[in-house]
């Protein structure tokens, strides 16, 4: 846990509706429990198609009114927002307007018609890479980065998710150099086209925490980019249990500043505000 969490609200997690391991109730008490000002529930919108680790369709309407009555039972100890992580894919099957706040996300791309999750398994990306993309993981990581460009106007969320997720593997199972040209070229034409939208870049522990990689999402490269583009950035546990609510914050921040911001964003009742990086 965090050695000072409750300077930040934690604006990614997930809930028994889609593929967290707890109960919403359980997620805010542990934020509670952790001094977090805020905590945005931000379960996976339902796809048009089968599949476990997102909402199902007949299910949001329960969720958006239990994290609501929530809000209301907690709202003396925590201001707790009603999110949605709104994946390019899901459009129609949610209504922006009925969040306080949209994470916005790219996991799957369909290529010659052959539909994969980028961050599902090694096995799946190294067979995507093999027999959809010829051999070419430059291909694949530029169609990703390509569809990540567009996930703002796609889901209208204010804030992108793991921006960089397609490196999920990468650590341990290398399939492409992330300090390449190529590479880095794609990466930094989404992210330009993503500061000209307003929306903040997440700085997320997730896979850290998972024991995927050792840096957060964005890599330091990326995150650097960002700052020199004026971009701001929000942090995010993209967490999936009570423990790992609010997790490395401290470095997050640490790691955030090293990369030249000043601050994070945080949301309250009155909307984004500013907490100063120490």
């Amino acid at each position: 846990m965090s050695i000072l969490p409750s300077r930040y609200g934690d604006f990614h997690v997930h809930t028994l509706y889609s593929d967290g391991a707890a109960t919403a109730e359980d997620m805010i008490t542990a934020a509670i429990r952790a001094g977090l000002p805020a905590l945005c529930i931000s379960d996976h919108s339902p796809f048009p198609f089968e599949c476990d680790w997102v909402m199902k369709k007949n299910a949001v309407g329960a969720y958006t009114e239990e994290i609501k009555a929530l809000a209301a039972k907690y709202k003396d100890k925590i201001n707790v927002f009603l999110g949605i992580e709104a994946d390019v894919l899901s459009v129609g099957l949610y209504n922006p307007d009925d969040y306080d706040y949209i994470i916005g996300a790219v996991h799957c791309l369909t290529k010659n018609g052959v539909r994969f999750d980028v961050d599902e398994a090694v096995d799946i990306n190294n067979r995507a890479i093999d027999e959809l993309y010829g051999g070419d993981p430059y291909a694949l990581t530029d169609d990703y980065f390509e569809a990540v460009s567009k996930v703002v106007d796609i889901t209208k969320c204010k804030v992108i998710a793991h921006f960089d997720l397609v490196a999920k593997f990468n650590e341990r199972c290398p399939r492409f150099d992330e300090s390449s040209p190529r590479y880095l070229a794609a990466a930094k034409e989404a992210l330009r086209t993503l500061a000209a939208t307003g929306a903040l870049l997440e700085v997320n522990t997730g896979a850290v925490a998972r024991g995927f990689k050792k840096v957060y999402y964005p890599s330091p490269e990326l995150l650097t980019e960002w700052h020199r583009l004026g971009g701001e950035i929000i942090l995010g546990s993209d967490s999936h249990s009570t423990e790992n609510i609010a997790f490395k914050f401290d470095d997050a921040a640490a790691y955030a500043k090293a990369c030249g911001f000043k601050a994070v964003k945080t949301m309250s009742l009155n909307g984004f505000i500013d907490v100063p990086l120490m």
